[in-house]
C-alpha cells in the first residue's frame, strides 16, 4: 500500500509525494501561492482539499490531478 504525503509548496499550489521516498508524482496547481499557508489534506487517497490564499477550499482528483470543485465563502453575513 503506497502512501502519499501533500505539502503546499508556496508557489503555485500543492505538490504531492510518495512517502518514505519522497518522489514528486504530481503538482495541483491553482496560481502564486505568494508566501501563503494552508491547510492540505487527502481524502480516501481519492481525493486532495486544499485551502488558498484567496479564501476558498479546492477540491482535486488525486490520479488524474483534475481541480473537480472550487468553493467560495466569504465572512458570512
Amino acid at each position: 500500500m503506497e502512501n502519499f504525503l501533500a505539502i503546499a509548496n508556496l508557489h503555485d499550489g500543492v505538490d504531492l509525494y510518495s512517502f518514505p521516498d519522497m518522489h514528486l508524482i504530481k503538482t495541483y496547481s491553482h496560481g502564486n501561492m505568494n508566501d501563503a499557508i494552508f491547510k492540505v489534506s487527502l481524502m480516501d487517497k481519492h481525493w486532495l482539499v486544499s485551502g488558498g490564499q484567496d479564501g476558498s477550499a479546492r477540491l482535486y482528483d488525486v490520479q488524474s490531478g483534475q481541480l473537480l470543485q472550487k468553493l467560495e465563502h466569504g465572512s458570512g453575513g
